[in-house]
């Protein structure tokens, strides 16, 4: 079916979207999304939604162990500025865990955690920003599982 200008000025006009352009697709439906970069697949738990499974089941275990006493003020996707050492700001690193970890001695230390995979933790870039961490914040940086 062919549609003329006027056709269109008449639909649009009726369906209240004056000035605004109107799309025709082929094909219905919501538009494909592209894989993730190291092929994590999104989850959704206790409607928190991850990046991954891993990071889903990491945040599971990390939950237990709050609730029993090991670790306490857990958070996630904190952010953190990383500067040169001429104080230029660099970027921003997000942590997927934050928590304070219970010693030996019964004090809390301080825990920034990342959910990484056999493959990640070999990449050049997350080793960058463990030692940038380290270098700005006096952070040393924990790899899980």
């Amino acid at each position: 079916m062919n549609w003329t200008a006027t056709d269109l000025k008449a639909i649009t006009d009726r369906l209240s979207v004056k000035g605004r352009t109107v799309h025709f697709m082929d094909k219905p439906g919501a538009p494909e999304l592209k894989p993730a970069k190291y092929k994590a697949v999104p989850t959704t738990v206790d409607g928190i939604k991850f990046d991954s499974k891993l990071e889903a089941r990491i945040w599971q275990e990390l939950k237990l162990r709050e609730l029993m006493g090991e670790i306490a003020g857990l958070r996630r996707q904190v952010r953190f500025s990383l500067f040169a050492g001429s104080g230029e700001h660099i970027g921003i690193y997000t942590a997927d865990f934050v928590f304070d970890e219970k010693g030996p001695d019964g004090t809390f230390k301080r825990v920034v955690a990342d959910a990484k995979s056999e493959h990640t933790r070999t990449l050049a870039a997350w080793r960058r920003t463990a030692k940038l961490m380290a270098a700005c914040h006096g952070v040393a940086m924990r790899e899980l599982p």
